[in-house]
């Protein structure tokens, strides 16, 4: 188990671990980019150290270059490189038996669960669209290239939606109560209601 390793490194190691095949690097970087802009919406805060700006892909920042050299070197993850129809590069990622500590939050957790659920079956295609179609991008669709993605413009816009409920209050209340360390609210109230009878 490998212990240490930076916010970018866990994410890629999450994403090549969560695949149940080889992941391609178009599609690594945008569920990470995705991951980003839903912790946003609804953390107010990236759960990675990148910093987005646009390229002709999408989204996309060179620090997922040293982030993703350092987990070879460990031998968490493998690079595998083919050749498009047209002759050209084209990298995939396989996970390795060595395991990672992971220092996500709960509700951290939960967002990355729901980028896998949500685009594990999508094409390559189908998940770009999405990409495309978030705030912090379509800001910057029209700027040159290397413009910096102002994803701070979808912090907190979720849980304003929710009138401030906090995600993480939230899912600790949901555990405490799983472990029986809580009480439902139809009791809270019938024992209001009897101390005030």
């Amino acid at each position: 188990m490998v212990r240490g390793l930076s916010r970018n490194e866990q994410l890629i190691k999450f994403f090549v671990q969560a695949a149940p095949d080889r992941l391609g690097r178009t599609v690594l970087v945008k569920l990470m980019y995705m991951a980003d802009y839903e912790a946003r919406r609804y953390l107010g805060s990236p759960l990675s150290e990148f910093t987005w700006t646009r390229e002709p892909q999408g989204p996309f920042d060179s620090a997922f270059y040293s982030a993703k050299d350092s987990l070879v070197a460990q031998g968490l993850i493998v690079e595998l490189t083919n050749a498009t129809p047209f002759g050209n590069p084209w990298y995939q990622y396989q996970d390795t038996p060595t395991g990672a500590e992971f220092d996500f939050k709960a509700s951290e957790r939960r967002i990355l669960e729901y980028i896998v659920s949500t685009y594990g079956d999508q094409s390559r295609e189908e998940i770009l669209a999405d990409v495309y179609a978030t705030a912090p991008f379509k800001a910057v669709e029209d700027k040159p290239r290397h413009t910096r993605i102002p994803m701070e413009i979808a912090d907190g816009i979720k849980k304003k939606e929710f009138g401030g409920v906090d995600l993480d209050e939230l899912i600790e209340a949901a555990e405490r109560y799983r472990r029986g360390l809580g009480v439902p609210g139809d009791q809270v109230i019938q024992l209001l209601r009897q101390g005030v009878a």
